[in-house]
């Protein structure tokens, strides 16, 4: 035996097995090559929820995140304000929010996203430049409407319309 097996303990033992293939360098420092097998021969197999289930939820998550939803579980604001008999979708100040607001926010974040995506496919289509050119636009679109459509609740917010 070497002096690697000898002075290392068993569990070590069936991790790590010096070769000659190992690399020395400098001073007699060696890279090892690390082979690693199962240390235990029981394993716990659980069940797990679909993966479209949890893309689901995850999806709900960052919807409510991006609506506001702490937001609105700290200072409870009203869903739709009101002037006069005129009703308000956005609350005349950078500072609140309706809750109606932040619900529309959160869908022009999502459609920005949807057409980020959409491009980022365009770019995987090199064969079928049609198809590849369609996505790139809708994709350039619906990032481009999200975006202003954003900025023109921001001036409607500020009260500069």
């Amino acid at each position: 035996m070497s002096d690697t097996t000898t002075s290392t303990s068993g569990a070590a033992r069936k991790i790590y097995k010096g070769t000659a293939k190992d690399k020395t360098l400098v001073f007699g420092i060696r890279i090892p090559r690390i082979r690693l097998t199962s240390l235990g021969a029981s394993t716990i197999s659980l069940p797990s929820p679909p993966r479209m289930l949890v893309l689901m939820a995850t999806y709900i998550l960052l919807f409510w995140l991006m609506s506001g939803g702490i937001y609105f579980m700290v200072r409870n604001p009203i869903a739709v304000g009101a002037r006069g008999n005129d009703p308000l979708f956005f609350y005349p100040s950078m500072n609140d929010s309706f809750v109606i607001e932040g619900i529309i926010a959160a869908i022009m974040l999502f459609t920005a996203g949807i057409g980020m995506v959409l491009v980022y496919q365009s770019s995987l289509q090199k064969l079928n430049r049609s198809y590849a050119m369609k996505l790139l636009v809708v994709g350039l679109l619906l990032g481009i409407i999200s975006f202003m459509a954003l900025q023109w609740i921001i001036r409607i917010k500020l009260q500069e319309i």
